[in-house]
């Protein structure tokens, strides 16, 4: 007769092995899932933190050149120490609306109001807009008038022309110059170039303005870039 004691010692011997590697299996498969997410997530870590450096560098970068093009206006910022009460009194001395300031030295109607309102020293922080405002205060009424292509009262004869805005813009467009080229031309600021342009009727001009625009109209494209590249 077999012996039934060792038949069952190898059965559960048998069944034990089979449980115990069926175990061993899902453990190295979770095993091996678990190592493969940990890779990636490595992987993953590893990009961030490369992609962390770069914009870290460009924000170093951009930081850098904020200072230095803050530095740079400084340095070239005129030296220049106005009040409001005295932006007002210039406004007053040559005429001129808060809108019309706000044109000639390239900063917005609300922009003068505030500087008007300030009591103490205002400070200018764009170098062209101070550079505006001292040219200005070496000016007179009917220079100011004439770039603004507008008549004063009792100030001179006035030349009202047959020329428009669209006019303008299109002398630039057929000569192939930008409004700082037209402005070089015609001896006025870059700003008047962009009023007169916004207007539709016939454009006030006065003594020399009116003649400069006369043989500017006469000019050719090669005539124009020759006297910009000569002046």
């Amino acid at each position: 007769m077999p012996n039934i004691a060792k038949i069952l010692k190898d059965e559960i011997q048998r069944l034990a092995r089979r449980e115990v590697n069926q175990s061993i299996a899902s453990l190295k498969q979770s095993n091996t899932t678990l190592k493969k997410t940990v890779t990636e997530l490595k992987q993953r870590i590893a990009a961030l933190e490369r992609e962390q450096k770069r914009l870290v560098k460009l924000q170093e970068k951009a930081e850098a050149a904020a200072v230095s093009a803050q530095g740079n206006e400084k340095e070239q910022a005129p030296d220049i120490r106005i009040t409001g009460k005295q932006i007002k009194s210039l406004r007053s001395r040559l005429a001129v609306t808060q809108t019309e300031m706000g044109t000639l030295v390239g900063v917005t109607m609300a922009t003068v109001t505030l500087w008007e309102k300030k009591t103490g020293q205002i400070r200018i922080r764009k170098p062209s807009v101070a550079a505006a405002i001292i040219e200005l205060k070496g000016m007179k009424k009917t220079e100011v008038a004439d770039r603004l292509g507008k008549q004063i009262p009792g100030s001179g004869k006035a030349v009202r022309s047959t020329v428009t805005g669209p006019q303008v813009k299109s002398l630039r467009r057929k000569l192939g110059i930008a409004q700082s080229g037209l402005a070089k031309l015609l001896g006025v600021s870059n700003q008047i170039i962009s009023v007169w342009e916004k207007k539709t009727g016939p454009l006030t001009f006065r003594g020399d303005t009116a003649r400069s625009i006369a043989a500017v109209l006469k000019m050719t494209r090669e005539q124009a870039q020759k006297k910009l590249e000569n002046s």
